[in-house]
């Protein structure tokens, strides 16, 4: 006799919202695990139930659209012995899914055969959850051996990141190479179906008392280097260049290779205030250090003229002696030292220039008018015997020349900046007349009014 409703349809509808709309079919179920033509007959079941059972594909197709997955659980894998029935279908099952209706909220357990038999999911789906429990019952049986390996392997490189100094190549690879390792017998474990697997436990447990050895070996690294302010906190790597990082890296500290290429303020000043010897030896006075900035010092020959050169071609120069490589005492060459730096400083220009002044132009037709550092340029009245006029110079060939003649007196230094005058004068556009002059004075004192100043 032909069944019109199967036991796992039953089941399934009896737990669904849908069978409320169809109050006969629902006492009939409740009274029969399955339904035929022969219990419609015998029963003497009338024609409006009779239609009901005409529509009962789309009945059952209703009630299965009405179930998903429950993601609040987790699939269940028990052993042979300890199968639990199917809810839908009434078989023993191992491998346990749990499904909710969404309407009405009911749940039931069930086994894979069911779901893919109602469409809840597909096979992907089923296998994804599956695959998904198996890795779970996995780490639970690992987590047993090895408690808290599975947060042991997830925070691993956090150590070094943690750290409050760089930490060398030699530890940290060895560090993460271990890492690597356990993490990917780890995750081959997690793969296996087999209950044992005795040579990876026995990796793990070599791997994880070689990395506690060397943990205790890095924090006593630590412990000798972390107050020497040449091995500097791992955020300095944000702002370097790759290349820089991993020689940083390679050498554990700074060393002249990268002692340029820092780029952290806090870091600079503290090995330029250690490092001191150098700057004492050739009678420098640091002022301010920034990589970002430039270094800014003072030499004593000229103790009230500030110098400022870019951080990384002052260390690019000096670093070795900084941080004194050979350990002996060097005299730098103070020609040098002035060379790379420059005068940017409003009052250290203007003592710079007005010192060349007094050197080498006092019986010349030169003499300095006014300093317009926010125009960067120099205006000097040029007086020939007939008349007066006035030559505009950009300041950066006057700091230049200036600097030199400053700090090297030399009896051709009166020459070399006679000729940088003239050469000025024959450019277009810097002589102007003494009217021309006063007219363009006004007009930058009122933008200076204007502007606050």
């Amino acid at each position: 006799m032909k069944k019109l409703i199967i036991k796992k349809e039953r089941n399934l509808l009896l737990f669904s919202d849908v069978i409320n709309d169809y109050p006969l079919l629902k006492i009939r179920l409740k009274k029969h695990t399955t339904i035929d033509e022969q219990i419609l007959k015998k029963e003497k079941a009338t024609e409006e139930e009779l239609n009901i059972y005409r529509m009962r594909n789309d009945i059952v197709t209703q009630a299965k659209n009405e179930w998903q997955i429950d993601t609040s659980r987790s699939v269940d894998l028990l052993p042979d012995d300890k199968k639990v029935t199917c809810e839908v279908c009434g078989r023993p099952i191992k491998n346990v899914f749990y499904i909710k209706n969404s309407i009405n909220q009911n749940r039931l357990r069930t086994g894979s055969e069911c779901i893919r038999h109602f469409a809840i999911a597909d096979k992907q789906h089923l296998d994804s959850l599956l695959k998904n429990a198996k890795r779970l019952k996995r780490r639970e049986e690992i987590e047993h051996i090895f408690p808290g390996i599975d947060l042991r392997i997830y925070q691993w490189s956090n150590f070094i990141d943690e750290q409050p100094i760089i930490i060398n190549d030699t530890l940290s690879k060895k560090y993460f190479e271990l890492g690597d390792l356990l993490n990917s017998i780890y995750g081959a474990f997690l793969k296996q179906e087999n209950n044992s697997d005795k040579d990876s436990e026995d990796e793990i447990r070599r791997i994880l008392n070689e990395s506690d050895e060397l943990i205790e070996e890095i924090l006593k690294y630590v412990k000798r280097h972390k107050d020497d302010v040449l091995y500097p906190p791992s955020r300095i790597f944000r702002q370097m260049e790759p290349q820089a990082v991993a020689w940083l890296k390679q050498d554990g500290y700074i060393t002249p290779r990268t002692l340029f290429r820092i780029r952290d303020d806090e870091v600079a000043q503290k090995i330029f205030e250690k490092y001191d010897t150098f700057f004492k030896t050739n009678r420098i006075t640091i002022l301010n250090v920034s990589p970002k900035h430039g270094v800014d010092y003072r030499i004593k020959r000229q103790a009230n003229i500030i110098l400022t050169a870019p951080y990384g071609i002052f260390c690019k120069k000096y670093g070795a002696e900084i941080l004194r490589v050979n350990d002996i005492e060097t005299i730098a060459s103070e020609r040098e030292l002035v060379g790379i730096g420059k005068v940017i400083e409003y009052r250290s220009l203007e003592s710079l220039i007005y010192i060349m002044q007094d050197l080498y132009l006092k019986e010349s037709p030169y003499t300095i008018e006014e300093l317009y550092n926010e125009y960067n340029e120099v205006y000097f009245v040029v007086n020939n015997g007939l008349s007066r006029e006035y030559l505009k110079v950009e300041l950066p060939g006057l700091e230049a020349i200036a600097r030199e003649t400053v700090y090297f007196k030399g009896a051709e230094n009166k020459k070399k900046i006679h000729v940088f005058l003239d050469e000025c004068r024959k450019k277009p556009g810097n002589v102007t007349s003494r009217a021309d002059y006063l007219f363009m004075k006004e007009q930058r004192e009122a933008n200076s009014r204007r502007s606050g100043f």
